[in-house]
């Protein structure tokens, strides 16, 4: 069940990527791929994971709403937080990692 969860992670980590790049809409490849990441984490993600993916989602359809309403600065760090429940799901409980999210 960990490495089930663990390809589930990795692929949902990629598709909540594409709401930070609010520069760049996502093609409908990027949606799909995020739609199917998310489907698959409802099934198999532990409850933490997805109080803070629901979070990420909450804030980034408000932004949807009214264009603006939450900053960058905002939806960063409840990215990150996706990302370090991810990682303390996948066996690394006591992690001190600082993910940092790289733009072009």
């Amino acid at each position: 069940m960990l490495v089930r969860r663990r390809n589930i992670y990795a692929a949902l980590a990629r598709g909540l990527r594409v709401f930070l790049t609010s520069s760049r809409p996502a093609s409908l490849d990027q949606e799909q791929a995020f739609l199917s990441a998310y489907d698959e984490a409802a099934l198999w993600a532990t409850t933490n994971i997805a109080s803070a993916v629901g979070v990420f989602i909450d804030m980034a359809q408000a932004n949807v709403v009214k264009d603006g309403s939450v900053s960058e600065e905002a939806l960063t760090p409840a990215y990150i937080q996706c990302i370090t429940a991810m990682r303390r799901d996948s066996g690394f409980f006591n992690t001190e990692y600082k993910h940092r999210v790289v733009s072009f």
